[in-house]
């Protein structure tokens, strides 16, 4: 079983002049299932998203998702995210 990875898919608001992802946002996990995604733009808003993946014995790189959960993170927010962890 692999822990859960954190994907970033980003998206903004028409408003956001400057959108710069890697400046904005940083998050970390606080556990193998949870995670923490803080925005730090004034004008930006983006979509964060969670996913955990299950791994497919004796095949290599033919992992299946098995959850996940996507949020928008709005300027000066933080929210938390999480993910069910396959058997």
């Amino acid at each position: 079983m692999h822990p859960a990875h954190v994907l970033l898919r980003t998206t903004w608001l028409i408003r956001c002049q400057s959108p710069k992802p890697r400046r904005d946002l940083s998050g970390s996990f606080t556990d193998i299932s949870h995670a923490t995604v803080t925005n730090s733009s004034a004008d930006c808003s983006y979509t964060v998203g969670i996913a955990s993946y299950q791994e497919m014995e004796g095949l290599p790189k033919t992992d299946q998702i098995h959850d996940w959960n996507s949020v928008t993170v709005f300027p000066g927010d933080t929210v938390h995210m999480e993910v069910t962890i396959p058997d």
